[in-house]
């Protein structure tokens, strides 16, 4: 067990080294900076949380679901982690020869643009707040729909709603607000922010954060409220100095310690109740909850290993992928579809667990390809991410740029960990839908046709 925990100590040091040496050259952070260090968080400092966890006899949330001590699994994971991080870091390079630099368009100008942006930032937010009041009827409307949240996320709900399609609607707002926020970033000298703004943000805001308490998601509430935090140091280069990088993080991880309770407090809030919050953090340990959020690759992976090679499981060779789009179609109008992977997931870990357990990148590749999967995955994904971040540059006008910069950086970085396909396209439909309506929008204003992506 030393000689796991020295590994993941020492494999830890390189790649921050390695990447710090890149960043320093490039003297700019990107995707891959990002990707590094999420992937650095769960599979460098999680097995190292783990295992020291396991040769001191420390019992913990995962702890009972296989014997992760296991010598030829041990050397699987190692040969994973490693072929992985290399193999992404190779389809980064390729991908740049995908970036071909074009010769900069004339833009139109970037004051018209802010101020015509704000008519479909108000209409999405319509859009998302008659669209959740459809799909919450059935639940007993805004407030009645907090004593199903756990259910529908884990789902297990038996209540029949016909417009449960309508659910991704409700992030519509969340684009919405970062619409209205871009506004708010604009500085002119002639430029002055109307009340439409500040109000458009504020109720936009608002309803998000209601809807991701609806959605129960911790580390999404957490991610949308440090967006604009991110955006605003992106928009001022001036802002970007380490020791305030450092505070955000910093502030990242107490959103997520805290949002556990927010969204529980919350709740109890609207449905008149306080007693089981106040149970749930006098039983609260910081060590066991950072080892569950933050260590469950590790059993996605072991049960992956184990399942297509000692099992009955057959590999999925990458269909997840393109099925993925079926679960954007109302149930109602579709036969029976392939359970995600997430699901297959969490019922080979455990059958009885409340929820769902998601596949990481390493495990999915598994599933879908065995060990020669994870590499195949990483390459696609390096290469992915690579041109995704070049088509940033082409966004306009420069604040939603920035803020799209991020969004889709925090999004491509939370998929090394959360990467079963239908997640993934679900966390980033309402990006795709706003994005949509707003350049459809841009594009019928006449003085707009060269101004907008």
């Amino acid at each position: 067990m030393t000689g796991v925990l020295l590994f993941f100590s020492v494999f830890s040091l390189f790649m921050i080294s390695l990447e710090i040496m890149r960043v320093s050259r490039m003297k700019r952070a990107d995707y891959l900076t990002l990707i590094t260090l999420v992937f650095i968080l769960f599979f460098g400092v999680a097995p190292i949380l783990w295992y020291w966890a396991v040769e001191n006899r420390v019992p913990h949330y995962w702890g009972v679901y296989g014997d992760f001590a296991e010598e030829s699994f041990l050397i699987i994971l190692v040969c994973l982690v490693t072929a992985f991080f290399f193999a992404m870091r190779l389809g980064w390079s390729i991908g740049t020869y995908f970036c071909v630099r074009r010769q900069p368009q004339p833009l139109a100008d970037e004051t018209f643009c802010i101020k015509n942006i704000t008519v479909p930032a108000w209409v999405l937010f319509f859009l998302s707040f008659v669209s959740y009041y459809l799909y919450t009827k059935a639940y007993g409307g805004f407030i009645g729909i907090f004593h199903y949240t756990t259910a529908i996320r884990g789902g297990w709900i038996d209540v029949e709603n016909s417009w449960s399609f309508l659910q991704r609607f409700g992030g519509l707002s969340m684009f919405s607000s970062y619409l209205f926020y871009c506004g708010l970033m604009y500085q002119a000298p002639r430029f002055r922010k109307p009340v439409h703004l500040w109000a458009g943000f504020a109720v936009s805001f608002l309803f998000s954060i209601y809807v991701l308490l609806t959605w129960e998601g911790r580390l999404g509430l957490a991610t949308y409220i440090l967006t604009f935090f991110l955006t605003r140091m992106i928009n001022n280069p001036k802002d970007t100095r380490m020791w305030k990088t450092a505070g955000l993080f910093t502030t990242f991880g107490i959103l997520l310690y805290y949002s556990r309770s927010a969204i529980a407090l919350a709740k109890d809030a609207l449905l008149g109740s306080t007693a089981a919050e106040q149970s749930h953090l006098a039983q609260f340990d910081i060590f066991d909850f950072y080892l569950k959020e933050f260590s469950f690759p590790l059993v996605s992976i072991y049960t992956s290993v184990k399942e297509t090679y000692h099992g009955f499981f057959s590999t999925r060779l990458f269909l997840d992928y393109p099925t993925a789009v079926l679960y954007l179609i109302p149930k109602s109008w579709m036969p029976p579809i392939p359970d995600k992977i997430s699901t297959i997931n969490t019922h080979f870990i455990d059958p009885g667990f409340v929820g769902e357990i998601p596949t990481d990148m390493i495990s999915l590749g598994v599933y879908n390809l065995g060990v020669f999967g994870a590499p195949v995955l990483a390459v696609l994904f390096g290469i992915f991410a690579r041109v995704l971040q070049h088509q940033m540059t082409k966004i306009y006008p420069s604040s939603l740029r920035a803020i799209m910069t991020v969004v889709f950086g925090l999004w491509i970085a939370k998929s090394v960990i959360y990467n079963d396909p239908v997640n993934m396209l679900m966390a980033v439909f309402y990006i795709a839908a706003g994005g949509g309506i707003t350049w459809v929008y841009m594009k019928l204003r006449p003085a707009a046709r060269r101004s907008y992506l």
